[in-house]
């Protein structure tokens, strides 16, 4: 399996580019907040938060928010969020069970993303 490292300075533009594509579509309209999905989306959730000027939510008691994580391999992890939310996501891989509304970049195949946040 191949690993991929991405650095910090790609998950800050990244994530800048995620904040862009979410505004451009006009999406925020009626949005009360952002949940990242722990532990990867955390630190997206975060930057994505201040980029946004939306508060970061420690849990979700109705929809009308935005998910993140920072990658949506099978979308096992944001499938029960399908329904009531918009997904967002640095990398997507296979998804069989759902596609974000956003996402930045293909994952390889046959690849393991290292992020900066995950000890060696």
């Amino acid at each position: 399996m191949r690993k991929i490292p991405v650095s910090w300075d790609w998950i800050a533009k990244a994530t800048e580019k995620l904040a862009e594509e979410i505004t451009r579509h006009n999406t925020l309209k009626g949005v009360r907040g952002i949940y990242a999905i722990p532990r990867g989306g955390l630190p997206i959730g975060v930057m994505l938060s201040h980029k946004l000027k939306l508060p970061l939510l420690y849990h979700i008691d109705k929809g009308n928010c935005i998910v993140v994580d920072d990658i949506c391999d099978t979308g096992k992890t944001m499938f029960p969020y399908m329904r009531s939310a918009i997904m967002a996501s640095l990398f997507i891989g296979n998804c069989k069970y759902c596609i974000p509304h956003f996402w930045i970049k293909k994952k390889p195949k046959g690849s393991w993303i290292i992020f900066p946040w995950e000890l060696k």
